[in-house]
């Protein structure tokens, strides 16, 4: 074989598989796309944008804006998705201005666009998401800004595969301040980007830091998260005051997922009494109240504070009655 020949090949081979990366990535008219590249994760900055749409997926769900340089225009068009819209979200919209659903899958919308914000909030269950979008009733794939870096499609309509991203998230217990050997609940939520809750999932904590000296810290695990997504431990302070880390971990479609928490031990100052048990009790006179008399100390945090000297007072008509035992604050 010819020396060139062979010289030549491995260029033509490289071209012919850039080709297929490039086909790969981009949005196909009505078609899918590759959803390993995330293109369409995150907003554009608006010095890459104009007048048109832009739409992204975020922590906070899908988002479509409708953005104007000044010049007025009307859009027009349809989102399907394939499975179900849970939630749509409508800012700035004004009465002439239709947003709507025709069906669970389906939204049908009709907006004037000018210098005010118009936007939506999209959360859905199911896999793709298409777009049928027009300006002025012409379909003007340059005025289409996808992700962070404001992607155009190749046609109109679109279909964008996604790729699901998910989310471990502090909800309770991030932040605590309490007394030293007090149990707290800490929770966490497991999401998807579009915010359904992934269920049934376990869900690991481990305390990976405690103050110097200090014993008896705890935590339960694993959790399995409940329908919500939700997943709440037992965390008990260890023996000294001082900051904890726990860190909560889980697993999901090949990836890991942590959500930190810190929390201190302190000297929390007693607040106010609580009355747990006895109150409003009778009695025979000359005899004892059938069950004594429980309170709790809480501090200035919300939180149980043991180990407060307490006094007891009696307030009694006839002045004969007296307390028994001696008070105890555990």
């Amino acid at each position: 074989m010819d020396r060139k020949i062979i010289g030549i090949l491995p260029v033509i081979i490289g071209l012919f598989i850039l080709l297929i990366a490039i086909f790969l990535v981009s949005p196909r008219a009505g078609g899918e796309t590759q959803s390993a590249a995330d293109y369409y994760w995150g907003i554009p900055d608006q010095n890459l944008t104009d007048s048109g749409y832009i739409i992204g997926a975020t922590e906070n769900g899908w988002n479509i804006s409708f953005a104007s340089n000044g010049t007025e225009y009307n859009a027009s068009g349809s989102i399907r998705v394939d499975g179900e819209f849970t939630t749509v979200k409508r800012f700035g919209m004004d009465s002439n201005d239709t947003f709507e659903f025709l069906n669970s899958r389906l939204i049908k919308f009709n907006i004037t666009v000018n210098n005010t914000e118009k936007w939506a909030n999209l959360f859905f269950t199911g896999g793709n998401i298409t777009f049928n979008l027009t300006v002025n009733g012409q379909a003007e794939r340059e005025m289409v800004y996808i992700g962070k870096n404001a992607t155009h499609p190749q046609d109109i309509p679109f279909t964008i595969r996604i790729n699901h991203r998910y989310f471990l998230r502090t909800v309770e217990g991030n932040g605590h301040q309490g007394s030293p050997e007090i149990v707290i609940p800490l929770t966490v939520s497991l999401l998807d980007e579009s915010h359904n809750p992934v269920s049934n999932w376990p869900v690991n904590f481990t305390i990976i830091g405690i103050p110097l000296g200090s014993t008896g810290a705890s935590v339960l695990s694993p959790i399995d998260t409940d329908p919500d997504g939700s997943a709440q431990t037992d965390f008990t302070y260890g023996s000294e005051k001082g900051v904890y880390h726990v860190q909560a971990r889980t697993r999901i479609k090949g990836k890991i997922l942590v959500a930190n928490f810190t929390l201190t031990a302190i000297d929390e100052a007693p607040d106010h009494i609580i009355k747990i048990q006895g109150d409003n009790q009778l009695a025979d006179v000359n005899s004892t109240f059938p069950d004594a008399l429980l309170f709790k100390v809480i501090g200035v945090f919300g939180n149980p504070v043991p180990g407060v000297k307490m006094v007891a007072k009696l307030d009694c008509p006839s002045g004969t009655g007296k307390l028994i035992g001696p008070v105890n604050s555990g």
